[in-house]
């Protein structure tokens, strides 16, 4: 009898498995050379399609402009009928455009595709500054992407700010610009590159090559500390991804965005320097970098990271306390290093974090 309840069982399990219908995969060319723009239909809706595999009887649809979109299903044998990938002769290009959002009390721009009669796929969206020459924050919809699709290395200002405010960033300026600010120092060794242009919305949350070029914006771009972006807040990233990657969510909101200014002590004059690369207190160097990720089930998790590579000791007291309350993150699964170099980094508690420092926010990340 337990030999035939266990063949009853395997021959079950291998019904099941047997049964299973594969998802269909974008290749490396189609994500990296296609002309097309990719969307999911939602009722009247279009969304920018974000991930390089499609669920088994999922529609994608192909889009060159309003006359030319073919829709294809993933079946058992691929996709029915062949996902489009060329064939646009006029290409639609993404672009930057201002919108009206009550959650950003300077410029929000969203960068994206329009579609005449169609839609505007938005990408990501960005709280911006030009006069300050500073992003703010952030916001767009993460979804699970094992893509090695390499990112376009240009950066555009899109005439939102001077070539000149562009510079700023440069590690050679960053280097003349922390001895103007304090005198003789020993932070920031000439040649070294000390800094990165940090990006608020990461490139790698997103399948598509044409996708990823476009987090390279100055509208999406920190003074973030080299050894920070790819320290602990790299390991923050990689952790909202491998929440996706191993399905514990769908798809998560984020919002990454910047508190404060940066000061760093000045031996020469015996002061706190607030760190502004460029004159009249613009381009600043962020004192916190944060993170807020959401699902709409309710469930959110705040990262901050203290922006500051010369830091010895762990910020603590009313520093950490004044803006964020704290939380293990060890529960999440993260594997923090306590030091300087990496980033310090703290877990809040969600609805505290943004009611103490980002009520515009509250309701949206």
């Amino acid at each position: 009898m337990i030999y035939v309840r266990c063949l009853c069982l395997s021959l079950s399990l291998f019904v099941l498995l047997g049964s299973a219908r594969p998802d269909c995969v974008l290749s490396k060319h189609d994500l990296s050379q296609t002309n097309r723009v990719f969307a999911t239909r939602d009722g009247l809706s279009y969304h920018l399609f974000r991930k390089d595999v499609v669920p088994n009887s999922a529609q994608v649809h192909s889009i060159c402009n309003y006359n030319d979109i073919v829709i294809s299903t993933c079946t058992a044998n691929g996709f029915h009928p062949v996902l489009k990938t060329a064939g646009c002769k006029k290409p639609t290009t993404p672009i930057v455009e201002e919108v009206n959002d009550a959650s950003c009390p300077y410029k929000m721009y969203r960068v994206g595709y329009r579609f005449e009669n169609v839609a505007f796929l938005e990408i990501y969206r960005s709280c911006y500054n030009p006069d300050k020459v500073q992003a703010h924050f952030t916001i767009y919809m993460a979804q699970t992407s094992t893509s090695a699709v390499e990112r376009p290395m240009h950066f555009n200002t899109d005439r939102i700010i001077s070539g000149a405010a562009a510079a700023s960033f440069q590690n050679t300026q960053i280097y003349s610009r922390y001895n103007a600010l304090l005198g003789r120092q020993t932070y920031f060794a000439a040649g070294t590159n000390m800094f990165d242009r940090g990006h608020l919305t990461p490139s790698l949350d997103f399948a598509f090559k044409a996708s990823r070029g476009q987090t390279n914006k100055y509208i999406n771009l920190i003074p973030q500390f080299k050894t920070i972006n790819r320290g602990n807040w790299k390991t923050i990233e990689n952790w909202v991804r491998r929440q996706l990657s191993e399905r514990h969510f769908d798809a998560l909101k984020v919002c990454t965005g910047v508190l404060g200014v940066l000061e760093l002590y000045s031996s020469t004059y015996r002061a706190d320097i607030p760190m502004f690369l460029i004159n009249n207190n613009k381009n600043p160097i962020p004192k916190w970098i944060y993170k807020i990720v959401s699902h709409i089930s309710g469930r959110k998790f705040v990262f901050l990271t203290y922006n500051n590579a010369h830091a010895t000791t762990r910020p603590t007291g009313q520093a950490v306390s004044n803006v964020c309350r704290e939380l293990s993150c060890r529960s999440l699964g993260l594997k923090l290093r306590n030091e300087g170099t990496a980033g310090y980094t703290f877990c809040c508690e969600p609805h505290d974090f943004i009611a103490r420092n980002l009520t515009r926010l509250t309701g949206i990340c």
